[in-house]
């Protein structure tokens, strides 16, 4: 089959293919991060300490920790929000008692009496205790003391109960460390991006593979002979060439108009606050469709005389097109698109 020869078709043709596989490299190293991240994760999971251990450890700082216990006593409700089913309960296992926010749920699987000699292993997050939840704690406990030196004052808290509480509700993968969150956010955003562009760069070259089937090898001789003359202006940024006798757009897909066939051509504008920043030229076709033909920045004078050559140069190669997006051009196209309806039935 016939291939184009023109270098800057040549030279996107190649661009397109490479960056595809780019975008292809993209998704596989954004789920091998991912993966990573995964099993980084899992390790932390697993990488649960008993409560206890925390308590007690010299760490000043014991919360938000990854801890377990072996609850061996019905858990016993003694704070809770009027509106949340949630509740903060003291539980304890072979030695000592703590406290431990959980759910309605979470209590019902615990409130069985087999737990007394069948422990029950429960996880969450360590959490600093208020000082509400500690004087309601020492009130619970101390409610069930007959013996007056058997009760507990403020002092004697973190002796019983230690400084911080287990928080079930909270899940361990809500503080995952940051050698799991990096890769995995990153090789999300990376494989996310990946795909998105593949896919936009896999639809291009189909596209444009499909335009080159339809040429068929006369239409591509044409055309390269049309953008290979010394006469033909190339403009690169808006991936267009204006030949002696065709349009000729590769933005997306690859796209020949000849001049004779455009039937109107209408500037249209992108504004942002108020402020021009993008220009494309559009073209009404004896096929009845409208083609976005050029688009530039309208931010610097360069891009904007850019555009004006563009606008200038098709204006001139056929003086029979309507220019501008005015009324009688816009009621003159609506009959014309009509008309050509009419016909396409006809046919």
């Amino acid at each position: 089959m016939q291939k184009f020869t023109n270098e800057n078709i040549v030279k996107m043709k190649k661009k397109r293919t490479r960056n595809f596989f780019i975008f292809l490299v993209m998704i596989v190293v954004g789920f091998a991060l991912i993966g990573w991240g995964v099993m980084e994760d899992e390790k932390e999971v697993d990488n649960v300490v008993y409560l206890d251990e925390i308590i007690t450890s010299k760490d000043e700082n014991k919360k938000d920790k990854k801890a377990y216990l072996n609850a061996q006593t019905i858990p016993y409700l003694f704070a809770g929000y009027k509106n949340s089913s949630n509740g903060y309960y003291i539980v304890g296992d072979e030695e000592f008692l703590y406290i431990v926010y959980m759910s309605k749920i979470d209590f019902e699987n615990l409130n069985k009496e087999e737990i007394y000699d069948t422990p029950i292993r429960i996880e969450g997050i360590t959490k600093e205790t208020t000082k509400d939840v500690r004087n309601l704690a020492i009130e619970a406990y101390n409610e069930e003391q007959e013996d007056e030196k058997d009760k507990l004052t403020t002092a004697d808290f973190e002796n019983y109960f230690g400084s911080v509480y287990l928080d079930m509700t909270a899940k361990l993968t809500e503080t995952a460390s940051p050698k799991a969150v990096i890769p995995m956010v990153a090789g999300l955003i990376l494989a996310l991006t990946g795909q998105i562009a593949a896919l936009a760069g896999g639809i291009g070259i189909l596209r444009f593979r499909s335009a080159e089937k339809k040429l068929g090898e006369s239409g591509i001789s044409e055309l390269d002979k049309e953008m290979n003359d010394k006469e033909a202006f190339y403009y690169k940024k808006s991936g267009l060439y204006l030949t002696d006798r065709y349009i000729i757009n590769f933005i997306g897909t690859l796209r020949a108009t000849k001049y004779e066939d455009v039937l109107w051509m209408y500037r249209y504008e992108l504004r942002q606050n108020g402020v021009k920043t993008q220009q494309s030229i559009k073209i009404y076709t004896k096929d009845g469709k409208t083609y976005v033909i050029a688009t530039t920045p309208a931010m610097t004078k360069n891009q904007t005389a850019v555009y004006e050559e563009i606008w200038n140069t098709i204006a001139t190669k056929n003086p029979n097109m309507r220019l501008g997006y005015t009324k009688e051009n816009i009621q003159a196209m609506r009959e014309k698109a009509k008309e050509i309806k009419s016909m396409k039935k006809m046919k």
